[in-house]
């Protein structure tokens, strides 16, 4: 029987796994600091599928990823500069109760990865209000794309 991961560890691997790639795809690009989405995009969704091939539970992959794509557009709402006590608020509000009590490593998984994708990219772009909107927006496709079909 396989060994299961339990909710702290998964949260760290999760963490880590997203702070790697999402540095790397965005640092990699030119260093002319104007917002690239596509690289936001594909770093997030690099993460999230990366993320998600680490569980080998196929039912639990398959909850994860749609709790992923229902966290889309809650981000899509954001319009100032969050902190990440209110991204966390965020998919907390949008984690529906039963997912909650079921699957709380659902939440371990997506917390720290959008968190970090958000931040980063924040951290890299900038902070003017459309600079955010466009941020969470690409956040978001990325969530979208890279937990699609799991």
């Amino acid at each position: 029987m396989p060994k299961r991961i339990d909710v702290d560890t998964l949260a760290l691997i999760m963490k880590q796994i997203s702070v790697v790639i999402l540095c790397a795809v965005m640092l990699s690009c030119s260093g002319s600091g104007s917002l690239n989405d596509q690289l936001i995009i594909t770093g997030t969704s690099v993460a999230v599928s990366t993320g998600l091939s680490v569980i080998k539970d196929a039912s639990q992959r398959h909850i994860i990823a749609n709790l992923l794509q229902g966290y889309a557009p809650g981000l899509r709402t954001i319009t100032n500069n969050p902190t990440p006590e209110q991204l966390a608020a965020l998919i907390d509000q949008y984690t529906p109760s039963d997912i909650k009590a079921k699957y709380p490593q659902a939440v371990a998984f997506a917390t720290p990865l959008i968190i970090n994708a958000v931040e980063t990219a924040i951290a890299h772009y900038g902070t003017s209000q459309a600079t955010i909107v466009k941020v969470v927006n690409d956040v978001a496709t990325g969530l979208e794309t890279g937990s699609a079909g799991q």
